[in-house]
Protein backbone atom coordinates (compact mmCIF):
# COMPACT_ATOMS: atom_id res chain seq x y z
CA UNK A 1 0.00 0.00 0.00
CA UNK A 2 1.25 3.46 -0.89
CA UNK A 3 0.86 5.96 1.93
CA UNK A 4 1.45 9.63 1.20
CA UNK A 5 1.18 12.68 3.40
CA UNK A 6 -0.80 15.71 2.24
CA UNK A 7 2.22 17.59 0.87
CA UNK A 8 3.45 14.57 -1.07
CA UNK A 9 -0.01 13.99 -2.54
CA UNK A 10 -0.35 17.64 -3.58
CA UNK A 11 3.13 17.54 -5.12
CA UNK A 12 2.33 14.41 -7.16
CA UNK A 13 -0.95 15.94 -8.34
CA UNK A 14 0.93 19.04 -9.56
CA UNK A 15 3.48 16.93 -11.44
CA UNK A 16 0.83 14.69 -12.99
CA UNK A 17 -1.40 17.59 -14.05
CA UNK A 18 1.41 19.18 -16.09
CA UNK A 19 1.11 16.57 -18.80
CA UNK A 20 -0.10 13.05 -19.50
CA UNK A 21 3.19 11.37 -18.56
CA UNK A 22 3.82 7.85 -19.77
CA UNK A 23 4.11 5.61 -16.69
CA UNK A 24 7.71 4.76 -17.62
CA UNK A 25 8.67 8.43 -17.31
CA UNK A 26 6.46 9.45 -14.41
CA UNK A 27 8.99 8.77 -11.63
CA UNK A 28 11.70 10.54 -13.63
CA UNK A 29 9.43 13.58 -13.98
CA UNK A 30 8.62 13.51 -10.26
CA UNK A 31 12.35 13.56 -9.43
CA UNK A 32 13.05 16.33 -11.97
CA UNK A 33 10.22 18.48 -10.66
CA UNK A 34 11.45 18.14 -7.08
CA UNK A 35 15.04 18.98 -8.01
CA UNK A 36 13.95 21.97 -10.10
CA UNK A 37 11.62 23.37 -7.43
CA UNK A 38 12.94 26.61 -5.99
CA UNK A 39 10.94 26.05 -2.82
CA UNK A 40 10.98 22.39 -1.90
CA UNK A 41 7.45 21.26 -0.93
CA UNK A 42 8.91 18.93 1.72
CA UNK A 43 12.36 17.94 2.97
CA UNK A 44 14.74 15.59 1.19
CA UNK A 45 14.26 12.59 3.53
CA UNK A 46 10.49 12.72 2.90
CA UNK A 47 11.17 12.97 -0.85
CA UNK A 48 13.59 10.04 -0.83
CA UNK A 49 11.18 7.95 1.24
CA UNK A 50 8.35 8.72 -1.19
CA UNK A 51 10.53 7.86 -4.20
CA UNK A 52 11.63 4.59 -2.62
CA UNK A 53 7.98 3.60 -2.17
CA UNK A 54 7.02 4.77 -5.68
CA UNK A 55 9.83 2.72 -7.23
CA UNK A 56 8.30 -0.47 -5.84
CA UNK A 57 5.09 0.05 -7.86
CA UNK A 58 4.42 -1.96 -10.99
CA UNK A 59 3.61 -0.12 -14.21
CA UNK A 60 -0.06 -1.00 -13.72
CA UNK A 61 -0.04 0.52 -10.22
CA UNK A 62 1.67 3.67 -11.54
CA UNK A 63 -1.09 3.98 -14.15
CA UNK A 64 -3.70 3.58 -11.39
CA UNK A 65 -1.88 6.19 -9.30
CA UNK A 66 -1.89 8.62 -12.22
CA UNK A 67 -5.62 8.09 -12.75
CA UNK A 68 -6.24 8.76 -9.05
CA UNK A 69 -4.01 11.86 -9.09
CA UNK A 70 -5.92 13.19 -12.09
CA UNK A 71 -9.21 12.60 -10.28
CA UNK A 72 -7.97 14.33 -7.12
CA UNK A 73 -6.61 17.20 -9.20
CA UNK A 74 -10.04 17.81 -10.67
CA UNK A 75 -11.82 18.02 -7.33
Amino acid sequence: MLILNEKQLEFLIIVDMQDDWHPAYFLEKVAEHYENSEEKPFDRPDFENMMTRLKTLTTERIVNLQIALCAFGNI
